[in-house]
């Protein structure tokens, strides 16, 4: 087999530095893009095909950080599109095999990023995290979450140690990641543990654990959503876990104290985008809120434990 899948490479990467990168290994008989970053790369012979799949794989193209995945072209893969179209591949950016769902061979490369702004799209999300290594698979989950298989387990590990709390180019909202685990609480239904008497959070750890990174707000539209509450207060540092108390209150909990302090300090007396009234924040106490948690019940079904997939 003399044609290769490449994939990973940055968003409007011309032909003429793809061929100046693959044609290291053999002479270029053919090459045509799949997506902005995929591309099929066809040689004279087999051998420049293999001999590109030792050296090139997880490489980097020159004047670019992201790491490409090389691999044998597969005719009859999902999402190829027809023939040589230029255009946007089938399933860009959504996984549709089951590594990339979680899949115990993904196991320990997968993780599940959350916080991003709701318009980011995968190009951006590939050259966040194409720097810590080669992804083999993207998809999201909502707006604001995705999950992402990485070809090697140490990548995966490298942006848990080094991209958690980081924001996306050009965005304000600041990134929570935890490596992905398809059969953790609160996946299928409801969220295991929300309806319990102030036991468990929506994530199904212990009320204490949340100390000093958790406030309640209080004060917005009682029409406001997940949306707008995610990004009014994702600004101030990675969302762990949140869930309404009523129609105008949230418990939230971020990944970090520091958060939970910016929020005190410069979210308290603030509004939420399209709204008039003030929020009032300060860092929760179970016990100010009636003792056993009332508002719990009150929130069943909205509460939003971060690793609920949508």
């Amino acid at each position: 087999m003399s044609a290769l899948f490449v994939k990973g490479f940055d968003s409007g990467t011309e032909e003429a530095a793809l061929k100046k990168h693959f044609s290291a290994a053999g002479v270029i008989k053919e090459l045509y893009f799949q997506s902005r970053d995929s591309a099929v790369v066809t040689y004279a012979d087999a051998s420049g095909a293999s001999q590109a799949v030792t050296d090139l794989n997880e490489t980097t193209i020159e004047g670019q950080k992201r790491y490409v995945i090389v691999k044998l072209d597969d005719p009859d893969r999902e999402g190829k599109g027809e023939g040589k179209k230029k255009g946007k591949a089938k399933g860009e950016g959504k996984s549709s095999s089951k590594t990339g769902k979680g899949g115990s061979g993904a196991t320990g490369r997968t993780i599940f990023v959350k916080g991003f702004d709701f318009d980011t799209d995968a190009a951006a999300l590939q050259k966040h995290f194409g720097k810590m290594g080669a992804i083999e698979e993207l998809h999201f989950q909502s707006k604001w979450a995705a999950v992402i298989t990485f070809v090697k387990e140490v990548s995966a590990q490298k942006a848990l140690a080094q991209l958690e709390g980081t924001t996306i180019e050009y965005q304000s909202h600041y990134l929570a990641l935890k490596l992905d685990d398809p059969d953790r609480k609160g996946g299928k239904g409801k969220g295991a543990g929300n309806g319990a008497k102030g036991s468990t959070t929506a994530s199904g750890s212990k009320r204490g654990d949340g100390y000093g990174r958790t406030i309640f707000a209080s004060g917005f539209d009682f029409d406001t959503d997940d949306a707008a509450l995610e990004w009014h207060f994702g600004t101030m540092g990675a969302i762990e876990d949140y869930h309404f108390q009523s129609k105008g209150s949230a418990v939230i909990t971020f990944v970090k104290a520091v958060a939970a302090q910016r929020a005190l300090t410069q979210l308290d007396g603030s509004t939420l985008d399209g709204q008039s009234r003030y929020v009032d924040v300060k860092l929760d106490d179970p016990d100010s809120r009636g003792g056993k948690d009332k508002g719990n019940s009150k929130g069943k079904g909205k509460s939003k434990s971060w690793g609920k997939r949508k």
